[in-house]
């Protein structure tokens, strides 16, 4: 799926999407949707950032149910 970040700095080709705790992250930014961007060798790229873990796992089903629903793309 093609997702466009929150921050609309980056849109991504993902073959995967996590929810992960942003370490050291300011107070609205401690957890993220980070998406697995490449074959093989692990790379990933920081989409969006959230104040809790709730609020990124809310976020994360949408995509699923965008997906499930045959969109190929999303925005964060």
């Amino acid at each position: 799926m093609i997702v466009f970040s929150k921050d609309r700095k980056t849109i991504a080709k993902c073959r995967a999407l996590t929810v992960t705790k942003n370490f050291g992250g300011k107070k609205d930014e401690k957890y993220a949707i980070v998406g697995c961007i490449s074959d093989g060798v692990i790379e990933q790229t920081m989409l969006a950032l959230y104040p809790d873990e709730k609020t990124a796992l809310d976020e994360l089903e949408k995509v699923y149910e965008a997906f499930a629903g045959g969109a190929k793309t999303y925005k964060l």
